[in-house]
């Protein structure tokens, strides 16, 4: 028996023909279903836009929404700015008043402490059938301060002290309140510098005084 040439031996049997024309037939049916669901440039550009479209509707939804909270919100600050204004502005009020009341004491308490610093106690001078005592000062203090003594010393107030008279005749101390406050240093200075001062045939001495001069009379 001839042995069988190549050519034999490659050819198929017609079922295995069958069986391959069967694969490629559903292998081109599985591409036409592929192609048919593969995103072509057409497509795709409908796609994003109708996704662009999509996403830039729920970002002005947004936007609206947050516009919404934000007004909601500044109502709401507006309404409690305007119940916190009076609250506030009586705060203010208060504190300013205290701090108003706080410097007028302690004004008070500066021109009370320079009152106190300016008066002279002036101690020695008699009283019955003296001179007028504005003038009776403005002599002792011409005395006491010799050339330097201005022509004419001006005093704010002037009075013998409010209180009965000694019943051993020692005369009361006259409580004075120089105009300038320099004359009162002047007079202090110069009363400290003397061993004594003898004025009309009476020893007289000058003090600080620093009890005030509540009811004191015009010189």
């Amino acid at each position: 028996m001839a042995p069988e040439s190549p050519s034999q031996e490659s050819a198929g049997s017609p079922l295995q023909d069958s069986a391959q024309d069967d694969t490629l037939a559903q292998i081109r049916q599985e591409l036409a279903m592929i192609s048919e669901h593969m995103l072509t440039k057409a497509n795709t550009g409908g796609l994003l836009q109708e996704f662009w479209a999509a996403i830039k509707e729920e970002i002005s939804t947004l936007h609206a929404d947050l516009s919404a909270v934000e007004v909601r919100v500044e109502s709401i600050e507006t309404e409690a700015q305007a119940s916190c204004m009076p609250h506030q502005a009586a705060e203010l009020a208060t504190t300013q008043q205290g701090n108003l009341l706080l410097s007028l004491w302690h004004q008070v308490e500066d021109l009370e402490n320079q009152n106190h610093r300016q008066n002279i106690r002036i101690r020695g001078l008699l009283e019955p059938d003296m001179a007028p005592l504005t003038e009776t000062l403005r002599a002792l203090f011409q005395q006491i301060l010799g050339w330097e003594c201005p022509e004419e010393i001006q005093f704010d107030q002037i009075h013998w002290e409010l209180e009965p008279q000694q019943p051993d005749g020692m005369p009361r101390d006259i409580l004075c309140f120089p105009h300038a406050y320099t004359m009162k240093e002047r007079l202090m200075a110069a009363a400290r510098g003397s061993a004594s001062i003898t004025f009309q045939g009476v020893k007289v001495a000058l003090y600080q005084n620093l009890s005030g001069l509540d009811g004191l009379s015009g010189p």
